[in-house]
């Protein structure tokens, strides 16, 4: 098991974990986009100089801004379109659906697609809004055939993309991107 940040700023911090598995066989990499939170208003607030120190210590990339990659899928051309109901025990300390929930969505997803999981993937998902309890959430999914999938990065032309809208309503909380390493 290997974490370390790659890019960090005052209240923002890029972190990847990596698990090699035993022998060789086996990887398991993650990225991560950090935002501290401040307990009581509930926003974003700078990371304590203790712990950005630590921080320091491992990379001297001090410049992080995101900009979003993926964009949502629209009903009209969906692949598939299915409810997922939002329990309470979905539901974090901030009154957001966890994030664990969002990965047993691709999780219910890439089972019903056996093949798929035959070889390594890559997984993104990328947060626009807060899932809440009692939210009608509806994944949305897109199959981007090999040759139409130059949008993800260059180097993904040769491969099928599939995306997961993650929709209340009109309004957009989260999207995945699906592909094969």
């Amino acid at each position: 098991l290997h974490s370390f940040p790659t890019r960090r700023s005052s209240d923002l911090c890029e972190m990847r974990v990596r698990i090699d598995g035993k022998r060789g066989r086996g990887l398991v990499e993650s990225e991560a986009f950090w935002i501290n939170f401040n307990r009581d208003t509930q926003t974003p607030a700078r990371i304590a100089d203790d712990f950005l120190e630590g921080l320091r210590r491992t990379t001297d990339v001090d410049r992080l801004r995101w900009k979003a990659y993926l964009t949502a899928g629209s009903r009209d051309d969906a692949k598939e379109i299915h409810e997922f109901p939002v329990r309470f025990t979905d539901i974090d300390f901030f009154d957001h659906m966890n994030n664990s929930v969002y990965w047993s969505v691709i999780e219910d997803y890439l089972s019903s697609y056996p093949d798929m999981l035959k070889a390594p993937l890559r997984v993104s998902i990328e947060h626009d809004a807060a899932v809440a309890l009692g939210d009608k959430l509806e994944i949305i999914s897109h199959v981007h055939p090999a040759g139409s999938t130059d949008r993800f990065g260059a180097d993904l032309t040769d491969r099928t993309v599939r995306t997961l809208t993650y929709a209340v309503g009109d309004d957009t909380k989260a999207v995945a991107a699906i592909f094969p390493l």
